[in-house]
């Protein structure tokens, strides 16, 4: 996955899921209003999650987006089952 969307059951917030790469998420997570990703219990060192009020305008989608599509290239993919 590169980017996705889901529905925080506790808020029904919409959330944006951005697969930046364990090189960003260290600077996403300090620089920016990301939170680690962590739906599992476990901390994802190549995700990130964004709430959707972080996400005012198409710009701010856009960054994010770039983020994703820059690692992309470089993640490795799921083993198919």
């Amino acid at each position: 996955m590169c980017v996705g969307t889901y529905n925080d059951k506790d808020t029904g917030q919409a959330i944006l899921i951005a697969r930046v790469g364990e090189d960003f998420t260290p600077l996403a997570l300090e620089e920016t209003p990301a939170e680690p990703f962590a739906i599992t219990g476990r901390e994802s060192k190549a995700f990130v999650t964004v709430k959707a009020i972080h996400l005012q305008d198409d710009l701010d989608l856009h960054f994010w987006i770039d983020k994703c599509l820059i690692y992309n290239p470089k993640a490795k993919s799921s083993k198919k089952k």
